[in-house]
């Protein structure tokens, strides 16, 4: 009979065995090998980095390659003409319509100061004589329109002007006179627009008015006339593609009544 041996038991650290105990070494070396890392990231960085001169200054290869000083850059955009002084006359003959307008309405000024009588001195005329006429008349100018302009030379001009005056005879009521058509002459010197002769009288042409061929309308365009404008009596009338033109007295305030025409479908 074999000789039994007595059974030895050792004590085994199974704590030492666990699988969840953090080991303090390898956290140690991990910690060690990221600052490591961190140190190389940051050299590398810093050696690819451009490097940053001051303003102002100037790289060293492009002063060396520079031949010659750069001249400063003018403002401008290259040598200025000299400044010329230019007359009214010459910059208004650069505008040809503006003068031609101002000329029509000197022109129209001038018509309207020349045939004024009302005991003041003229505005217009400068050293022309003025009208004569009899102590306490008056003359009145209604209105002024030039008619036509016509370029007579450099800068000067030949207006056509038509004039309606009313003359009032020592107290009396204002009476119109005939209409008139003149021509003035506008010349421009340094001192502006002038009148260089007297007005030249010229023949009026215009018909005052053409009396139409009236003929009696029928009672109901007679009647729709007055009602459309509160007549006091039907002139006449005549018939056109869509109705009636009729010649009808429409009174006003004072008591006038004028002659108008209406149309009446």
């Amino acid at each position: 009979m074999e000789d039994q041996r007595p059974e030895v038991f050792e004590r085994i650290p199974w704590e030492n065995l666990r699988l969840d105990r953090p080991d303090r070494r390898w956290i140690a070396y991990m910690a060690a090998g990221m600052i490591a890392v961190g140190a190389l990231a940051y050299s590398f960085a810093s050696s690819r980095a451009p490097s940053v001169e001051p303003l102002g200054s100037v790289p060293a290869m492009a002063s060396a390659a520079t031949t010659s000083p750069v001249e400063p850059v003018s403002p401008t955009l290259g040598p200025q003409p000299p400044v010329t002084i230019v007359s009214e006359a010459d910059l208004m003959a650069t505008q040809p319509h503006r003068l031609e307008m101002e000329a029509v309405a000197h022109a129209e000024w001038f018509a309207a100061d020349f045939f004024t009588i009302d005991g003041a001195d003229s505005l217009a005329s400068g050293g022309l004589e003025r009208p004569l006429a009899p102590d306490g008349t008056r003359v009145f100018v209604d209105w002024v329109r030039a008619v036509g302009v016509e370029e007579t030379g450099a800068a000067s001009y030949r207006v056509e002007v038509m004039v309606r005056s009313m003359t009032a005879a020592d107290g009396t009521a204002y009476r119109r006179d005939p209409l008139r058509l003149i021509a003035v002459s506008v010349e421009y010197g340094e001192a502006g627009p002038t009148v260089s002769s007297y007005p030249e009288l010229l023949a009026v042409d215009w018909v005052a008015g053409v009396k139409p061929d009236l003929v009696e309308p029928p009672a109901d365009v007679s009647a729709q006339a007055i009602d459309l404008t509160g007549a006091t009596s039907v002139l006449g009338g005549r018939p056109n593609a869509g109705g009636w033109e009729v010649v009808v007295m429409v009174p006003s305030a004072g008591g006038v009544a004028w002659p108008l025409t209406v149309t009446v479908p």
